[in-house]
Order: C-alpha cells, then structure tokens, then sequence
C-alpha cells in the first residue's frame, strides 16, 4: 500500500541513505533503516497502519483465531490488532524466559487455534520463522506471518518457502523507494544502489556504483556503440569518488576490491606495473605517508576504481570479456595520463626501501 509507505517516510521509521550508509548490528553497510516502532507514537497514523493489518489478515487469513505477536517489535502491533478483531492475543519470545516457567510462548494456550503471526518487518524473514515454528511445535495452526514492511530480499522469499509459511506485508522496499522518489527523499540515480543492495545485502559494492550510464533502472543503450570520452566519463565520477576518498573504511575497500578485480583477469596484466603503482600512491596519500601529488590525480584514480567496480558502465561486465574492454580503456588513460606521476611516486618508494 502506498499509503503505508508515504507513513513510513513521513515518520521516518523508514529512513533511506545510500550516500552514507548505516551499519546494522551484523556489520552490513545498508543504505536504509526501519524503525516501525515509530508508528506507535503518532495516533492517526498509528490507525492506518492497524487498519491495514487487519483487512490484511481478514483478506488473507479469514479462519484466523488467534494472534500471535514476535518480541518485542510485533508485541504493541499484535496487541492492538487482536482488540480490532476481538481475538486472544499472545507473544513469543525469542528465546525461553529465564526464570519463573521459562516460557517461550505467553498467553493462554488455545491447542490447535488457528493463529496469525505479527511482526514489524521482513528481512531475511528467520526470527519471523523461529517464532511460527515455535508456535507449531507448541500445537497451534499457524496460517501465516505478517508485517507493515518487507526489505523484498530474495532470501527471505526463499527461507519462508523452505519453512512452509506463508507470509504478506503492507508494504514493500521497491513500493517505498518508487514512493520515496516521487516525494524527493531520495534522487533517481540512487535508486540502482538501493536495488543492488536489495539483491545481495552482504555484497558492499552497491556503494561504489554510481548512475552517468543507467538511466530508470536500465542500461542506457543510447550509448551503444559511441565512442567513449574518457576524461568527460571520468569528470561525472569526480563527485563520488571525492565522497569515497571522505570516508578511509570505503576508500580502502575500493582500493581492495579493484586490486582483487584486475589481479583476477588477464586482461590487465597489460598494465599490471602500473595499476599496483596507482593502488600504492592511493593508499600512501590517503595516510598522509606521500604529499607530492596533486588531489584532483587522486580522485581521477578512485574514479577510475569506481568505473571499474560498477556493474552498469558502458560496457556492462555481463557481456563477457567485451565488457572488461571498457575497463581496461579507461585504466590504461588513467595511468598513462598520469605516468610522470606514478613514476615519481616509483622513486619515492624505492628511495624509502
């Protein structure tokens, strides 16, 4: 529902940030944040977001007897939605209490009620499933898991299909980032990274694509076949690699995944000498170790790292070993662009040794 995205945004339970990303509690860069508890301080809104969940489970789940919340984000929701429906209402907790009954499951037990698990939101969808197989080791029926927001990752897909539940949610990551371009929250060129991101979390990479060359989330064919303007291509890179060499954590990460690129192929051992030289006098002026070289030749490297790193250049990497060509053209400018340089930074070095 694009209502229930529009919410989301205003509240700012879901915050999107793909130029400076968070980093969750398992260490993944993510360029978005929910905080659905937000939804609980604000009345008006607060009754949208219930309403919704109840025509949600009264469409998908008309048997439903009882509802089950997921501690602690799906407690409050489930709660107020069992008061809507005039159900039981219950809790699951994510692992057994530590004193007392040392119960996993609170509330009273209904064998074999028919029950609707309440969360906040889908990531991998793993505590969501815990929780239901909780409940069904525990005798009850559960016909379905549900949530205001999903991340739409595919594991989670696959993980809910494994377990045999069956799950629905208000709204999406793909509805929210399409509402959240439409409200200026974010601009059409980081719409790819959030995608990518999507895909595969754990892959940072999505950080270091940048968007001259995709256009409404495809490749722009209208540069098929032209003849590539190196420095042009490079200047509209400038921007993001500045921002790269801002941040040491993703500048050396860049650095890292370049040198593991080209090491990987042949193809570049054309210019091998060179490129470890470029890796090198990065490294050293981003630590302050080398000085005799002039900002703007740094970030024409990063930038040409950053072409290297994204998927959807001129020639995008799918269209096997044609699309290195690209990468390679445009490395083999860089370096010998900047060869007096690489070189004086060669003499340095080996002056150091």
């Amino acid at each position: 529902m694009r209502e229930i995205a529009k919410i989301l945004l205003k509240l700012k339970a879901v915050t999107l940030s793909p130029e400076d990303p968070y980093t969750w509690a398992s260490g993944i860069k993510s360029p978005i944040y929910c905080d659905n508890r937000l939804t609980l301080s604000y009345p008006e809104d607060r009754k949208v977001v219930e309403e919704g969940l109840v025509n949600l489970i009264k469409g998908k789940f008309p048997d439903v007897e009882y509802i089950m919340g997921t501690a602690t984000a799906g407690i409050p929701h489930a709660a107020i939605i069992a008061d809507k429906m005039n159900l039981p209402m219950g809790f699951v907790r994510s692992s057994n209490k530590d004193h007392g009954k040392q119960n996993k499951i609170e509330g009273a037990k209904i064998s074999g009620a028919k029950v609707v698990v309440i969360e906040d939101l889908f990531s991998t969808g793993g505590s969501s499933i815990e929780a239901a197989k909780a409940l069904c080791d525990a005798g009850y029926e559960v016909l379905g898991i549900v949530s205001i927001f999903t991340y739409n990752m595919k594991s989670a897909a696959e993980n809910f299909k494994a377990a045999g539940f069956k799950h629905e949610s208000l709204t999406n990551f793909d509805e929210l980032i399409e509402v959240a371009h439409e409200m200026n929250y974010i601009k059409e060129s980081e719409i790819q990274k959030l995608k990518l991101f999507r895909d595969n979390p754990k892959d940072s990479s999505w950080m270091n694509v940048w968007s001259t060359f995709w256009v409404k989330g495809k490749w722009n064919s209208n540069l098929r076949g032209k003849k590539l303007n190196y420095y042009k291509t490079l200047r509209k890179i400038l921007p993001y690699a500045n921002q790269v060499f801002k941040n040491k954590d993703r500048l050396n990460k860049v650095v890292e995944q370049s040198m593991s690129k080209t090491n990987k192929l042949e193809l570049f051992k054309k210019i091998s000498r060179e490129l470890k030289l470029a890796f090198g006098l990065v490294i050293d002026y981003s630590k302050g170790n080398y000085r005799d070289v002039k900002k703007k030749d740094i970030l024409l490297i990063l930038a040409g790292f950053l072409y290297l790193l994204n998927p959807a250049d001129i020639v995008p990497d799918f269209v096997l070993f044609f699309g290195f060509f690209d990468d390679l053209s445009v490395l083999t400018y860089i370096v010998k662009k900047l060869d007096k340089e690489l070189e004086k930074y060669d003499q340095w070095k080996n002056f150091r040794k």
